[in-house]
This record gives structure tokens, sequence and C-alpha cells, in this order.
């Protein structure tokens, strides 16, 4: 049953069908869980196809609608450091619109010199504006769609890393 559902999910993709071919192709995958266990290896498969479906179907979208962000698949990893200090600075509605900026618009932060890329953005605090607010410093590593979260600071802290440790930071990243 599930080859068939599979068959067919294959045969509306093929179509261009793709609200028709997702619910067979999760279904599909369902079965197989039941039927294999979820460590089996053929499972690792089918959800690779299914992945690799799902992502096609977004690249389709996006050659059809090219007014929408290319960078919406954007995964932000954040350091411990960088963790730590969020609480103090940033509520989750502030953080989530800091994240959205950087989605939009992930080369915002000017590149800090001699530091192989990693990039220093101001971020308005409220009542202080971006020249009072706080300074977030991240590494875009674009190949990967990847935004480094490093440490981030107020202005009257000037608690910043010296850019050659940013650069060793940034080589890490690249390298991970």
């Amino acid at each position: 049953m599930a080859t068939t559902l599979n068959n067919l999910a294959s045969l509306y993709e093929s179509m261009g069908a793709y609200e028709k071919a997702l619910p067979l192709y999760e279904r599909s995958l369902e079965i197989k869980e039941v039927a294999l266990g979820k460590g089996h290896p053929s499972i690792a498969t089918t959800r690779h196809v299914t992945l690799t479906y799902f992502l096609k179907c977004i690249a389709d979208t996006f050659y059809y609608n090219p007014a929408l962000p290319y960078n919406f698949l954007m995964i932000f990893i954040e350091t411990s450091i960088f963790t730590k200090l969020l609480s103090g600075y940033f509520s989750d509605e502030e953080y989530r619109c800091l994240q959205s900026y950087l989605l939009q618009k992930p080369d915002a932060g000017d590149i800090v010199r001699g530091t192989g890329g990693v990039r220093k953005v101001r971020w308005a605090q409220a009542g202080k504006g971006k020249s009072g607010g706080v300074r977030v410093i991240y590494y875009w590593k674009k190949n990967a769609h990847e935004i480094w979260l490093l440490t981030l600071y107020s202005k009257s802290e000037r608690a910043t890393l010296p850019s050659h440790v940013l650069k060793q930071i940034a080589e890490a990243i690249e390298h991970e």
C-alpha cells in the first residue's frame, strides 16, 4: 500500500499537483513507519525523499513568486554566551523581531574590520534608539543558510571581542 501511495504521489508531483502529492507522500511514510519501525533504513530514505520533495515545492514557489524573501529557511545558531545574555536584553517578541529582520537582511550588520566576515548590527531598545541600543555580533554562513549569533552587548558596556578572536570564530564556523 505504501509503495502504491508513493507511486501515485510521484505521478501527481510530475504533473505539478503538489497539493495532492504531499499528503500521499506523508501517508506512505506513516504506513512504512508502522510496518518497519521508525529506525529502519527505508524510513530514512523515505524521509529524505519527502524532504527533497518539500524543498522542491519551496523552490518552485520562489521561482513563480520571486517577490518572496529568498532566505526564509535560515537557521539561527546561538553560542552559549549569546543564549546566557539574551534575556537581559530582549523580550521574546523583541528577539523574534531581530530574527525576522536578519532573515530579510542577513547582510544588514556592518562587517567588523579584520574578522573575516563577522558582522555587528545595532538594534534599538525601547526608549533608546539604535545609538543607545544593543549591539548584536553575528556571522552569516551564506552557503549553509545559517546565522551564528555570537554575543551581544549595550553601547555603555563596550564588551566587544577583539577582531582577531572574532576572525578565529568565523574561520571555525566556516570549517564546521
